[in-house]
């Protein structure tokens, strides 16, 4: 078991490295401005809980926010609001997101610069999903190798 846990949190602490250098690119990506153009909530229907792999959830909430840009000339429509975001479990979070990006707001749009069709509106989000993993990842490697240390020690 403790050899699990080491291997596991192994495995995290690589994602979360991946997700920090991705977290260091996107925040150098530049920005355009942007404007809402949809934003609303959805609840997904018990098919799609189904096909995402949510079997023990009643109801799953999904904002769907679009947003219009031009880079270099060219519009593009993105839905991207960070790299990592879920969907929720809860009606009020997902209120609260929607209500962040009303329609008609002006945002700024942070582009890829080899392919501005991959876009965010925030893009923190990326960095603090990679320091969970780290923090976990680490944990689960500590307790793993103290608990084997513990149990090869009886």
């Amino acid at each position: 078991m403790p050899l699990f846990v080491v291997t596991f949190g192994g495995v995290l602490v690589c994602f979360g490295a991946a997700f920090l250098v991705l977290a260091y690119r996107i925040e150098r990506w530049p920005t355009v401005p942007g404007i809402i153009t949809e934003s609303h909530l959805r609840e997904l229907s018990r098919s799609e809980l189904r096909e995402r792999g949510y079997r023990y959830y009643r109801k799953v909430y999904e904002t769907e926010i679009a947003y219009d840009y031009i880079v270099r000339g060219f519009a593009y429509r993105g839905r991207g609001i960070g790299y990592g975001m879920v969907d929720f479990f809860e009606r009020s979070p997902a209120e609260a997101r929607v209500a962040t990006y009303p329609v008609g707001r002006a945002v700024r749009v942070a582009f890829k610069p080899a392919d501005p069709r991959d876009a965010f509106l925030e893009r923190g989000y990326t960095r603090r999903y990679a320091w969970v993993c780290l923090t976990v990842g680490a944990a689960m490697i500590i307790g793993g190798w103290r608990s084997g240390f513990a149990l090869g020690a009886r």
